[in-house]
């Protein structure tokens, strides 16, 4: 499964944004909105990036891959996800 296809599934699109770095090219940063993952009893916002979007988006897939994704957390719309390991 690709993030994209995950992006359809959850019903969220990415946030995508950038940055300049001190070398003039741009930084990629992506995750979803309002979204973070569990971890020891506590959630964690996470984001991939990267030099370029492909790379950002393989960071952020690695990153949230194998884990519980929590959308809303805090509100009544609150929506939990388990992401297949094969995420990329």
């Amino acid at each position: 499964m690709t993030l994209d296809e995950l992006s359809y599934i959850v019903g969220q699109s990415l946030k995508i944004e950038t940055n300049p770095s001190s070398n003039g090219k741009a930084i990629f940063f992506v995750s979803f909105r309002h979204a973070e993952i569990k971890g020891d009893g506590v959630l964690i916002s996470v984001a991939g990036n990267g030099t370029t979007l492909a790379k950002a988006k393989k960071d952020y897939a690695k990153q949230i891959a194998g884990k519980q994704l929590v959308f809303n957390a805090w509100g009544e719309d609150r929506r939990e996800y388990n992401i297949p390991t094969t995420l990329r």
